[in-house]
């Protein structure tokens, strides 16, 4: 998959991409809203986990052009919904690198990307308190189409499925 703008490069994870994931999963502002803190071996882990769930689809680096840094990742999820496939989005971009437009350009590319390849429909799966991506969803054209509780730490907390129409259908 080649896709790029500007700023960002984005390519298939690595392994030599595990430091860079680890300083990710370590980032604790970060993982609050995706998962606990991992361990080098975690992440190891973890990343050997993606290549075998997902060969379809997959975690991509998204890497800063101008100093070849990774600002986050990006997983485009191949799923099954009621006998129909759909793609759902998950994006994670370090703290050091957020409200710098990063997230936007990362959520524009792939939706170029799945419209060229005629996806139509992309779906994100954002927790209740995660206002940045909320926010971010809803700016990028994201409309609510359910809710789910889920359990986290003993405690439970809402998750809202988002669906963004990319066939044009709608569009004047």
């Amino acid at each position: 998959m080649e896709i790029n703008s500007e700023r960002l490069e984005v390519r298939e994870l690595n392994i030599a991409d595990i430091t860079d994931l680890k300083a990710i999963f370590q980032d604790s502002n970060l993982m609050k809203y995706w998962q606990e803190n991992l361990s080098e071996i975690e992440v190891f882990e973890w990343y050997e986990k993606q290549l075998k769930a997902y060969p379809e689809s997959g975690f991509y680096a998204l890497q800063n052009k101008n100093n070849r840094e990774i600002v986050g990742i990006f997983g485009l999820i191949k799923k099954i919904d009621n006998k129909r496939y759909v793609f759902e989005i998950e994006l994670a971009i370090m703290s050091k690198y957020q409200n710098r437009g990063f997230a936007d350009e990362a959520l524009d590319l792939f939706s170029d990307y799945l419209k060229r390849n005629e996806i139509k429909e992309v779906w994100m799966t954002i927790r209740e308190d995660n206002e940045k991506c909320l926010n971010l969803a809803k700016k990028h054209g994201f409309k609510v189409i359910s809710k789910e509780i889920i359990t986290i730490n003993e405690g439970k907390i809402m998750n809202y499925i988002y669906a963004k129409d990319l066939s044009n259908r709608f569009n004047i």
